[in-house]
């Protein structure tokens, strides 16, 4: 076998754990019973061992260091292969097994407690693990990135070459930029925004939900929704892309625009390249360039009137109360723009 093969043979068995791992937080977010989180934390300690090793073996680390050698001669995908793989390796390398699996035990943990935590408004129950978590977090900081600040190095992890500097300086002169807007807005004769609060039974959002996807043009056979406390999507391969959303009786527009959101998601996973699958270049190129896919269907598409036109007949057949709202009163009330402490909720203006 050349180590060409041997790279792609590494890469589906690293697939194959982050699946099985996946799987498994998956099915902690959205269906699995309350107390299953201590069993599942003994599987996932299991496999994020093995995954460990996999990843900074001397195996692993001699055929990445030859490939590395070589990578001039290498075709284009497999030259990235080997710089993302590298750079996985030698970052969980500097990481003690040992601490690196006790964080994968704690963040488990930590979902547990803030899913019963949050459905009580009960803070400090959860407390306690934001601030293990993030000393964590600083701690790794120091072992992978001495020379950076720990939130450098987060975002260096989350965009290449991002920096508090580089945001501080984007976002100053947008903020002022945006400060007198927002003033007008809020100033401004009020939208009638009465229609998101109607009672909409959540088993018709599930149907919305149901033809959103459709009109997203989901590909359901590759493609799942399920219900969780907080939406969030996740993918294990381009073939396999789970979104989900949450429901409110009365505030059906959340999870309208969850959907709209994660198919965003979806969407982008479900069409990278078939020849990047099982692959660590198939995943996203950074975040910024999935976020950007998300927010540009929620809001790009999903806000706009054409949008809007499409699900209104919908979404009044789903909800007899919402019948008395033209097309135009949907628009203006799902375009409403005011502060808010809840990010998911907020609008693009007030976003920052």
């Amino acid at each position: 076998m050349t180590n060409v093969e041997k790279l792609y043979a590494l890469e589906r068995k690293l697939a194959a754990y982050n699946h099985a791992m996946g799987i498994l937080n998956y099915d902690g977010e959205t269906t699995a019973p309350k107390g299953t989180g201590k069993n599942r934390g003994m599987t996932l300690e299991i496999l994020g061992e093995e995954y460990y090793k996999l990843n900074t073996s001397e195996e692993t680390m001699c055929l990445l260091k030859e490939l590395s050698e070589i990578k001039d001669t290498l075709d284009e995908k497999t030259r990235r292969i080997v710089t993302l793989r590298m750079r996985e390796m030698e970052e969980i390398s500097k990481i003690p097994m040992d601490e690196y699996l006790a964080f994968q035990l704690l963040t488990n943990e930590a979902s547990d407690v803030w899913h019963e935590a949050k459905v009580k408004n009960d803070y400090a129950s959860f407390a306690p693990y934001i601030d293990k978590m993030v000393e964590t977090l600083k701690k790794f900081a120091s072992y992978v990135r001495p020379d950076l600040a720990p939130y450098d190095y987060m975002l260096d992890k989350f965009e290449k070459g991002l920096t508090q500097a580089k945001c501080d300086a984007f976002f100053a002169p947008l903020l002022e930029t945006l400060k007198p807007i927002i003033k007008h807005v809020i100033s401004s004769k009020p939208v009638d925004e009465t229609l998101l609060n109607v009672h909409f039974p959540i088993v018709n959002q599930r149907i919305l939900s149901d033809k959103l996807m459709e009109i997203l043009k989901m590909d359901r056979n590759h493609v799942g929704i399920g219900e969780t406390e907080h939406p969030f999507t996740t993918s294990f391969s381009r073939y396999d892309v789970r979104i989900t959303t949450h429901y409110h009786e009365n505030a059906f527009a959340s999870s309208l625009y969850s959907v709209v959101h994660e198919a965003g998601h979806g969407l982008y996973d479900g069409n990278t390249a078939e020849e990047l699958a099982y692959t660590i270049a198939g995943d996203a190129s950074t975040m910024a360039v999935h976020e950007s896919q998300s927010r540009f269907y929620e809001n790009i598409i999903g806000r706009s009137r054409a949008f809007v036109k499409i699900i209104a007949p919908e979404i009044r057949k789903l909800c007899p109360a919402l019948k008395e709202y033209s097309d135009e009163n949907m628009y203006r009330a799902f375009n409403v723009s005011k502060p808010s402490l809840i990010r998911t909720e907020a609008d693009e203006l007030t976003y920052l």
